[in-house]
């Protein structure tokens, strides 16, 4: 299904007066379609119709194993349901969702590698924080990808940052809450953003990622400061 659809089937959906219920089924019906897909093939083209999206999906499809794929296109197709209230295009919600995880499967060694050409001296021991600013940077070199907002969201998608741009925001909810994560957590997320919008489920999922970080980790100061900054959002 894609975007053009969702977006139809959603005002249909609203003007009848089904409401919230109706929507999560729609996102549930979304969901399934991936699927459906995944088990047939392992590239979902079809799901996208920005320009660009075939050729990242054939990258993706030789650097990522096979749980890591299908976890970037389910979070490219979750920023589609709510692009629009987020402030960002559909091609802004592919891209940062898509390549997000561009550099995920690289080892410790090759990361810290790629970071010393790149000029990146943070985080190099940790390939959990340093995947992000790495594949940012692959992102602009070897795609050309000139969007700030799309290379800022896919470099702090870990830990965010104070003022972060609507791509980053829109990307951090994904990456928590996607369908294919299945913690409470993540599904009383989507909860939320069915049934009181992008912001308030946006607040959760930091909420609930700051107290796993503050229970688990040191945490990074653009997570902190990440944290402070959503807590102080109108």
């Amino acid at each position: 299904m894609n975007s053009f659809l969702l977006r139809s089937r959603r005002y249909l959906l609203l003007r009848s007066g089904a409401g919230l219920a109706r929507e999560s089924l729609l996102r549930a019906w979304f969901h399934l379609g991936f699927l459906q897909s995944s088990k047939k093939a392992r590239s979902m083209s079809s799901a996208f119709s920005t320009p660009r999206a075939d050729e990242y999906l054939a990258l993706l499809e030789e650097r990522l194993p096979e749980k890591t794929f299908r976890h970037v296109q389910s979070v490219a197709r979750f920023m589609l349901t709510y692009a629009e209230e987020a402030g960002i295009t559909e091609e802004q919600a592919v891209a940062a969702g898509l390549l997000h995880d561009l550099c995920k499967a690289l080892k410790r060694e090759e990361l810290s590698t790629r970071a010393g050409l790149y000029g990146i001296t943070k985080h190099l021991d940790n390939p959990n924080l340093l995947h992000g600013p790495v594949g940012a940077e692959e992102c602009r070199r070897e795609l050309g990808i000139v969007d700030k907002d799309v290379l800022d969201a896919i470099r702090f998608h870990t830990t965010g940052r104070r003022e972060w741009g609507a791509v980053g925001c829109a990307l951090y909810l994904a990456d928590f809450a996607e369908p294919l994560r299945t913690i409470p957590s993540a599904e009383e997320a989507r909860t939320i953003l069915d049934s009181e919008g992008y912001p308030s489920a946006l607040r959760y999922a930091a909420v609930q990622k700051e107290r796993y970080v503050r229970e688990k980790f040191e945490p990074d100061r653009n997570a902190t400061d990440f944290f402070e900054w959503i807590r102080n959002l109108d």
